[in-house]
């Protein structure tokens, strides 16, 4: 049976100097990652959870139990030795804020492809 994953998030407009560094970094570490293109990059604000799992479980969403925190998506750290090293590198990167402007909030439907997650908005909501 196939699962439904779905979440709400705000699109954010390409973050390109995200993608450029870790893209630059990431050659200089042991590891295996899968950058998310930027492209795709989004504000994940709320997974489907059990607030409406009686209505989405008879569609065959999947719902998602553990505690979840609003993040921003830029790689997946797949495995290698030298993890800890990369994120640290990372995190003393020299980032401006993200600003962004939110007027319409989407509702996203991820599908897992061997070739990484691919989204589509299945509704917007826009925002006054």
């Amino acid at each position: 049976m196939n699962r439904i994953r779905c979440f709400i998030a705000i699109k954010i407009k390409p973050v390109r100097r995200y993608f450029e560094y870790i893209s630059k970094i990431k050659q200089d570490y042991n590891i295996r990652i899968n950058i998310v293109k930027h492209e795709n990059y989004h504000f994940k604000l709320h997974i489907i959870d059990d607030i409406i799992h009686e209505i989405l479980g008879s569609l065959e969403f999947q719902i998602q139990t553990r505690k979840f925190i609003p993040h921003l998506t830029v790689c997946r750290i797949r495995s290698g030795e030298e993890i800890t090293s990369f994120t640290q590198a990372w995190l003393h990167g020299d980032f401006e804020d993200i600003v962004m402007e939110c007027n319409k909030l989407n509702f996203i439907k991820s599908t897992l492809t061997t070739s990484g997650s691919v989204y589509s908005t299945l509704y917007e909501y826009k925002l006054n």
